[in-house]
């Protein structure tokens, strides 16, 4: 039984040798950790191997009469936990499938703030989205541009309005601009991309400078549902279409007898374009 299966079995062992050594050497990171989706790429060889293998084990246990008195009962107990192991692996799935979609957001925007390097983009959109060794995105990502291998190019102008995109549609609202204290505002609104039926990749935010320019200065890295925008427009993916973020005083310049004009845009990484929202506040208002 065992040598001409050899194969089913070395995958399986395989799989549970894998499970062994991961568990040893993240026993200690928590159950966000053990449940994350990436242990799926060798835990499936366990279930493969399973599939082959136990209906083989059963045959052979029949052929030796070995299940004469148990199989009656044992149908009824196999059904069950073939339906419990279905049950789970439905949980499973759903949760992954709703994990996906939390897992684009998070890389677009990391690709909006990999596109932004130049324009004075907080470094924690580059640390907590792509790498926490900033200073070595920063070193390599220019020849990697250069020769071509990053699509679309970096945003080399600090001016939104040269990567403004020809859309007209409606690509979102720019909501509110409200004080949180006497250095910081909180910046609110929604953002979509019509043309691709989702959320904006993510939203930048840009000011007035004293040459009337939009100048790149945030990549909003907060989004959050907005079921009244999926409800208006009919779609459900337009749910996590919200955005919000804070706004520090100190990051900003100060223009002289005049206050400072915010806009927000909606940033497709797919083109490298950016399409204006609707609304445009000015801080001290």
């Amino acid at each position: 039984l065992v040598y001409p299966n050899r194969g089913w079995l070395m995958l399986g062992a395989y799989s549970l040798l894998s499970a062994s050594i991961t568990t040893l050497g993240r026993v200690g990171f928590g159950i966000e950790q053990a449940t994350s989706s990436r242990y799926t790429t060798f835990s499936l060889y366990l279930l493969i191997a399973l599939i082959h293998l136990i209906p083989i084990a059963v045959n052979h246990a029949r052929q030796q009469g070995y299940l004469n008195n148990w199989w009656p009962r044992g149908k009824v107990a196999i059904a069950i936990l073939i339906a419990i192991l279905f049950l789970l692996h439905g949980q499973t799935a759903a949760f992954s499938i709703q994990m996906m979609g939390y897992t684009k957001i998070s890389r677009l925007q990391g690709k909006a703030c990999l596109l932004l390097i130049d324009n004075s983009v907080d470094e924690d959109c580059l640390r907590d989205k792509i790498s926490p060794r900033v200073s070595v995105v920063r070193d390599r990502i220019h020849p990697i541009n250069k020769y071509g291998f990053l699509q679309p190019p970096l945003v080399t102008s600090k001016n939104a309005e040269d990567i403004r995109g020809n859309g007209q549609d409606n690509y979102g609202y720019f909501d509110s601009l409200r004080k949180a204290n006497t250095q910081s505002y909180i910046a609110t609104g929604w953002a979509i991309l019509p043309q691709k039926h989702e959320p904006a990749d993510a939203v930048i935010l840009a000011y007035k400078d004293a040459d009337n320019k939009s100048i790149v200065f945030a990549v909003v890295d907060r989004q959050f549902p907005r079921s009244d925008i999926a409800k208006a427009y009919g779609k459900s993916t337009y749910l996590n279409s919200g955005w919000e973020t804070q706004i520090s005083l100190d990051e900003l310049p100060s223009l002289p007898n005049q206050k400072l004009q915010v806009s927000a845009w909606a940033f497709d990484t797919d083109t490298g374009k950016a399409f204006k929202l609707n609304g445009q506040f000015a801080l001290g208002e």
